[in-house]
């Protein structure tokens, strides 16, 4: 029942006995004991190996994963923020353009209608009205069509050196009628030689919409001042009237595609804030940035920086 236990006690006794033997027994032994040793290192090197070769997959399909999520967020914002673009557009297309359509069709059709009947001074009126009707459309369609053509690639930021005081002088020739028209006086304090590194049509578009919203939004009698300064690397350039201003509530969302706020001017003229959206993305893609500064009643100042070339 116990003759294992006695074979051990049997060979201790005889390594005991002779002490030769125990040497030759205990070398054995070890040889066989550092074999085994040895071989067990070189499988945990190997398995250890292995383990790093997949711990380092591991770790780069996890990397990968990470770039792909964030990949996958940033894309589903883009998502969103096309959605928005695109119901913003909607937005305006259904409310800004079909309200002065239905103002020209019903000013036409009466026109045409009771052109006889009609006395000289009403048909002046309606003349008037159908001119300044279609205006406003114009400036509309062309701000819509810029923004879409932004908002698809189509439309290229090509930038140069080029003059603020020339581009600015020539611009605002296309708004001396309409600052006649409500006694606002137009003073351009540009210094020549103002040069900036820009997309020259980009800027024009930027200048036109800011010295539009002054003259809507300015009071007849009130002043318009377009002027600019050097600041460390950029030129800040600015619009500064003396109209309605803004409340502070509003500041913030001024350059925001969010819910559609239609604001109408001095004289009723209408607006859709559309060319205040596509000046702050003209002006960013150019390496600048734009900011409002106004108070109600005390007027508004429109300010935009672009590379000092």
């Amino acid at each position: 029942m116990f003759q294992s236990e006695l074979d051990v006690i049997k060979t201790a006794q005889k390594v005991q006995n002779n002490p030769g033997l125990a040497k030759k027994q205990l070398q054995k032994e070890y040889q066989f004991l550092s074999t085994k040793y040895e071989k067990l290192v070189k499988e945990m090197i190997k398995i250890t190996r292995v383990g790093d070769r997949h711990y380092k997959k591991l770790m780069e399909a996890k990397d990968q994963i990470q770039e792909h999520k964030k990949i996958l967020e940033e894309l589903t914002q883009q998502l969103l923020e096309a959605n928005a673009a695109k119901d913003r557009f909607y937005s305006i297309i259904a409310h800004d353009l079909r309200n002065p359509l239905q103002v020209l069709l019903f000013s036409a059709e009466l026109m045409a209608s009771e052109y006889e009947k009609l006395e000289v001074d009403a048909i002046k009126k309606f003349i008037k009205q159908v001119n300044h009707t279609a205006q406003n459309m114009a400036n509309l369609l062309e701000n819509l069509l810029q923004w879409a053509r932004f908002q698809y690639g189509e439309l290229e930021c090509c930038p140069e050196k080029i003059d603020l005081f020339v581009l600015a002088q020539e611009n605002i020739q296309f708004f001396v009628e309409n600052a006649e028209k409500k006694n606002i006086v137009i003073a351009m304090e540009i210094p020549g030689n103002t040069w900036v590194y820009a997309d020259e049509n980009m800027i024009k578009s930027v200048l036109r919409n800011l010295v539009n919203n002054s003259i809507k939004f300015t009071h007849p009698g009130g002043k318009i001042k377009i002027f600019s300064k050097k600041e460390r690397d950029f030129i800040i350039t600015a619009v500064q009237d003396t109209g309605i201003g803004i409340p502070k509530e509003k500041l913030d969302s001024l350059f925001q595609i969010g819910q559609h706020v239609s604001t109408r001017g001095t004289a009723q003229e209408k607006g859709s804030r559309l060319g205040l959206l596509i000046c702050k993305e003209f002006v960013e893609k150019n390496g600048g940035e734009i900011r409002a500064k106004s108070e109600p009643g005390q007027g508004s100042t429109f300010e935009f920086t672009l590379p000092n070339a």
